[in-house]
């Protein structure tokens, strides 16, 4: 995520335009990497977030706050015991550096006026907020303490001396006012080095993200090199240059959020030419936009972390009950022994006549293919009646045994089943709420334990509402997002007489055409519920799907049954691509 310089720059052209002046009223530190201040001043209230966090550091103001913890670290008490009160007077970054100054006025423990400087350095994973005396630069305190056993260039521990993170030595863009000293430091570079990596390795403050941006500016493409410039090339580079030093010397910022459909990916502070512009959303200022950003990336992160989760113990189901089905084919195999004993034992009663006690073993022709000889085994300590006894004895046990068999193998495919219509619904859901569902249909199934319900809560929590959608000639049509959810369309929302969908023997959701009373439904809205259908199962990305439909009335839960599984009649199917209908 490019929170570089010029992303910087535009965080501190905002500030110094709302936020100096207002005083400190409180001091939070939500978790180990983040501090919030709470501002007052210029007619209204703000929040500053100042983020140490190795991958996600930055500065901006935001609307709202996370829960803070009960016991404010020690950080966060030295923070309030020397910013409360005080008067945010100065605000200023280091150059085209990732380091921000925030100086405050106070009145120190004897009386006497102060200043007192946070700094907030924007490294990676050397990212830190550090408190310090303005005028004698000696450290009060860090979000992340270290000594010399962690840097070699500087401790930032309480009473050492502030020193600032070691600074690239090449020339910042504010030094360079002519094309013949950009062309100048490029020609340092390797001639077979990407142009944007060159860029950003020569001119300090240039990152590579931006790097690129300009390059893209310049029309020229993202791997070319050094040796292919010409006059030409460098003079449209030099442009490209000056148009990012001018937006940032005027603070002429339009900040964006790019995305690929619903997932975030990036932000910056500038329009970008290297980006399809269907990819990025304006927002009035850098705040907004950081915010905005950070809180739908922290949202989509938790929904795959939630995914993973569920994902784990669903899949752990999965690989048992394949397991035990394997298992339970193997012992059916063996079970399927018990024609062979029937077939003996009718044998030896057809034949009893050519028995005698003794013999190991006789050879006779088969009842059931004339002109075949099958050898059957004796025992020749029993006999004759006894040998025919414990053949139907054999044959009682194995047939006994293959039917249990056959009843776990059918139940077993029944509860894979299940659980792989539970696996589609965690991949199709796409917020917290629906993952929480599912989450408490595994636990009310008891493939989790269930979490201790705080008091005054529903025992069970509110189902959400299905996907809804119009056909073209204006029926509704409804589909549950997981098997909760199916449930509750099927047997308490949809009525007697709608229509009911789902595809055949392949998981999926239910799905209803809502009727009115004595209404017809038509073959649009039927294909084009079919096609919902099939777009919300395990079949998506196929073709001629078969989808079964049948009246609501044909369709029964059998008691016991697991969320989602029903039986029902008098079907018919329909063959169809997957898809949505038309928006309306």
């Amino acid at each position: 995520m490019p929170f570089d310089s010029l992303t910087l720059a535009a965080v501190t052209a905002q500030l110094q335009k709302k936020i100096l002046g207002t005083r400190v009223i409180k001091v939070h530190q939500p978790n180990k990497t983040t501090i919030i201040l709470r501002l007052h001043g210029n007619g209204d209230n703000y929040k500053l977030l100042l983020c140490a966090h190795p991958q996600q550091a930055r500065v901006h103001l935001v609307e709202t706050t996370e829960e803070n913890p009960a016991q404010p670290p020690l950080f966060c008490m030295v923070l309030r015991k020397h910013l409360e009160g005080g008067r945010l007077v100065k605000i200023s970054q280091n150059s085209w550096e990732r380091i921000l100054l925030l100086d405050f006025e106070i009145t120190d423990e004897t009386g006497m006026p102060s200043v007192r400087r946070l700094v907030v350095e924007i490294m990676g994973k050397h990212s830190n907020i550090i408190l310090l005396d303005q005028a004698s630069e000696v450290i009060f305190d860090g979000i992340r303490r270290y000594s010399h056993n962690l840097s070699r260039h500087r401790e930032v521990l309480p009473g050492q001396t502030y020193l600032p993170p070691p600074l690239l030595k090449q020339p910042t863009p504010e030094n360079i006012n002519e094309e013949e000293t950009w062309q100048k430091l490029l020609a340092g570079a390797n001639f077979v080095t990407p142009l944007a990596k060159a860029i950003s390795q020569q001119i300090s403050g240039i990152s590579p993200f931006l790097a690129k941006e300009i390059v893209a500016r310049a029309g020229l493409g993202e791997e070319t090199t050094l040796e292919y410039l010409g006059l030409l090339e460098y003079s449209r580079l030099y442009a490209a240059f000056k148009q990012i030093k001018i937006a940032y010397q005027e603070e002429e910022y339009q900040p964006v959020v790019l995305a690929t459909g619903c997932e975030l990916y990036d932000y910056y502070a500038l329009p970008l030419v290297s980006v399809s512009l269907a990819e990025q959303q304006f927002f009035p200022d850098i705040s907004q936009a950081l915010e905005y950003y950070h809180q739908k990336k922290e949202a989509q992160n938790l929904l795959e972390a939630r995914k993973r989760e569920l994902n784990k113990t669903n899949q752990a189901e999965l690989s048992r009950v394949w397991k035990k089905i394997a298992l339970q084919e193997e012992n059916l195999a063996e079970a399927e022994a018990a024609d062979k004993y029937k077939e003996a034992g009718e044998l030896l009663t057809t034949y009893i006549y050519l028995l005698k006690k003794g013999m190991d073993s006789i050879d006779l022709e088969s009842l059931y293919e004339p002109g075949k000889m099958v050898n059957v085994e004796l025992n020749p300590q029993l006999a004759p009646s006894d040998n025919i006894k414990q053949y139907f004895h054999r044959y009682n046990k194995a047939k006994n045994s293959r039917q249990l068999i056959e009843s776990q193998i059918a139940a077993g495919k029944e509860e894979l089943a299940y659980l792989e219509s539970v696996a589609l619904a965690i991949e199709n859901s796409d917020d917290l709420a629906l993952l929480a569902e599912i989450r408490q249909e595994l636990a009310d199934t008891g493939y989790l334990q269930q979490k201790p319900q705080p008091k005054g809560s529903k025992k069970t929590p509110a189902i959400l509402s299905p996907h809804e959608y119009v056909s073209s000639d204006g029926y509704t049509i409804l589909a549950g997002r997981n098997n909760r959810q199916n449930d509750y369309l099927t047997l308490n929302l949809a009525r007697k007489d709608d229509i009911w969908l789902h595809t055949q023997k392949i998981p999926g959701s239910h799905v209803i055409i809502r009727l009115e009373r004595g209404q017809e439904v038509s073959t649009t809205a039927l294909v084009e519920a079919a096609a919902i259908a099939a777009w919300h199962s395990q079949a998506r990305l196929s073709s001629q799907v078969p989808v079964d439909f049948t009246l609501v009335r044909q369709v029964k839960k059998p008691a016991g049954a697991k969320p989602g599984m029903v039986i029902y009649q008098q079907q018919k199917t329909l063959y169809v691509t997957p898809g949505l209908p038309p928006e309306q």
